[in-house]
C-alpha cells in the first residue's frame, strides 16, 4: 500500500508536470521562441573540445584556398581568414589566449619591413578562454605551418576548468536530454531568462565598477579545488610546449598581468590581507604593500584572473622545457608606480585599458625570432 508521504509527492510530482505541459503549450498557442543572438556559447562539443559538426572539424573551415572560423565562434573568436598553403617567405604566428588577446585584434600589422619578411598574425584568443579549450585549439594550430607561437594564458582558468570539467563528466544520456530539451519553448523561456539577466548584470557592472561582477563571478563556494585547477594549468602549458617540442615549431610563453589593487572577492582573510596591502602603500610602503597584495590575491577562493601562483606556473614550464619566456607582468611592474600595477594600466581585475604596448611587446619578440630564423636558414623559424 502506497504510505501518504509517497501519494504526496507523487501528486505535487504530476502536478509539477501538468504545469509545465501547460505552460509549454500556452506558450507555443502564442507564437513564442527564443534564440540567443549569434554570440551565445556554441554547443559542448565545439564550446570545449574546440571541434564543431560532431567533432570532425576544428576553428577552421576551407573555404576555397583559405580557412575560415567557423561561424559557430564569432563573437568567441574575431573572424577572420589566411591562406591554407602559406605562401612562400611568409612568416606565419598564431597569438593564443582569453580576451586580453582578443582586444589585440587590429593592432597587430601583419607586414614588418625592417624585419625583412612578410608576417601574418592570426589572433586565436578566445573571450573566456583558458588553456582547458585552448590545448585543442594549439593542437589545430600546429597544423597551419606555424614559424611562432605565443601563448598568453592564464586569467579563465577556474572558469574554464569549471566549465570543462562540467561538460566531460555528461554522460551519454544527460546529453541526449539535452538536445530533447532545446526545442522546448519552456526551456527556451528559461534560456531568455537567463540572458536577460547576463545583460542586466554587464550593465549594472558599466555603472557600479568591475568589483560588482567580479562578485557575481568568483563567488561559487568554498568547493573550489585550487591545487587541482594550478596542477591542469600547469599540465595543459607543458603539453602544449612539449606538442611544439614534437613539431619542430617554436613557441613562447608569456607572464600575464594582473590587476593588484582589485580586491578578491574572498575568503574574508584575503579581503583583509588586501586591505592592510593598500593601508601600507598609503603609507609609502610600496614593498611591504606588494608583497601583501599578492599574497592576498593568491588567497582568492575561486581567482578571476592570474595571480602570482599561476605566473610562477609560466616561469616554471618555461624554465624546465627551455623556451622563451616574455615576462609581461615585470615590463607592466616597471612601468606602474611603486612597482605595482594597478587601475592606471587595468579597467578591471584583467583587461588593459590600453593594449597598445601588449602589441608591442609582441611585434618585438616576433622581430627577434624572425632574426633567429633568418640564421638559422632561409624558410625556418629557429628555436631562441
Amino acid at each position: 500500500m502506497i504510505s501518504t508521504e509517497s501519494k504526496l509527492v507523487l501528486y505535487s510530482l504530476l502536478t509539477l508536470v501538468l504545469l509545465l505541459l501547460g505552460l509549454e503549450g500556452a506558450l507555443r498557442l502564442a507564437g513564442f521562441g527564443f534564440s540567443a543572438p549569434e554570440f551565445r556559447p556554441p554547443p559542448p562539443p565545439c564550446l570545449v573540445l574546440g571541434a564543431c559538426n560532431g567533432g570532425t572539424g576544428g576553428l577552421f573551415v576551407k573555404k576555397g584556398p583559405e580557412l575560415s572560423l567557423r561561424p559557430e565562434y564569432n563573437g568567441w573568436f574575431h573572424e577572420q581568414s589566411f591562406p591554407a598553403l602559406k605562401p612562400a617567405g611568409e612568416f606565419r604566428v598564431f597569438i593564443l589566449g582569453g580576451s586580453s588577446i582578443y582586444n589585440l585584434y587590429g593592432q597587430m600589422e601583419n607586414s614588418y619591413g625592417d624585419a625583412g619578411r612578410r608576417v601574418r598574425v592570426v589572433n586565436l584568443g578566445g573571450n573566456s578562454f583558458g588553456t582547458a579549450r585552448l590545448l585543442p585549439v594549439f593542437d589545430e594550430v600546429l597544423g597551419y605551418s606555424p614559424d611562432l607561437v605565443l601563448i598568453y594564458s592564464g586569467h579563465n582558468e577556474f572558469v574554464d576548468i569549471r566549465l570543462v570539467t562540467d561538460v566531460l563528466r555528461a554522460t551519454p544520456l544527460q546529453r541526449e536530454l539535452r538536445a530533447l530539451l532545446r526545442p522546448s519553448r519552456v526551456c527556451q523561456l528559461g534560456e531568455l531568462a537567463v540572458y536577460k539577466t547576463g545583460m542586466r548584470l554587464m550593465r549594472m557592472r558599466k555603472k557600479r565598477g568591475p568589483g560588482f561582477m567580479r562578485y557575481f563571478s568568483t563567488h561559487k563556494g568554498p568547493d573550489t579545488d585550487r591545487a587541482g585547477v594550478y596542477a591542469l594549468y600547469r599540465e595543459y602549458l607543458a603539453a602544449m610546449v612539449k606538442k611544439a617540442a614534437a613539431g619542430k615549431v617554436p613557441v613562447e610563453l608569456a607572464t600575464v598581468g594582473y590587476n593588484r589593487l582589485s580586491a578578491p572577492a574572498g575568503p574574508a582573510a584575503a579581503v583583509e590581507l588586501h586591505k592592510k596591502g593598500l593601508d601600507l602603500l598609503r603609507e609609502g610602503k610600496p614593498e611591504e604593500a606588494l608583497r601583501l597584495l599578492d599574497r592576498a590575491l593568491d588567497m582568492e577562493t575561486t581567482p578571476l584572473g592570474a595571480n602570482e601562483t599561476s605566473n610562477g606556473i609560466v616561469r616554471e614550464i618555461a624554465g624546465r622545457y627551455r623556451v622563451p619566456l616574455l615576462d609581461v607582468d615585470a615590463v607592466l611592474a616597471g612601468q606602474a608606480p611603486g612597482g605595482i600595477p594597478g587601475y592606471e594600466l587595468f579597467s578591471d581585475q584583467c583587461h588593459f585599458k590600453d593594449s597598445t604596448f601588449l602589441g608591442e611587446l609582441f611585434r618585438k619578440e616576433i622581430r627577434a625570432a624572425i632574426t633567429a630564423g633568418n640564421r638559422a636558414g632561409p624558410g625556418t623559424a629557429g628555436n631562441r
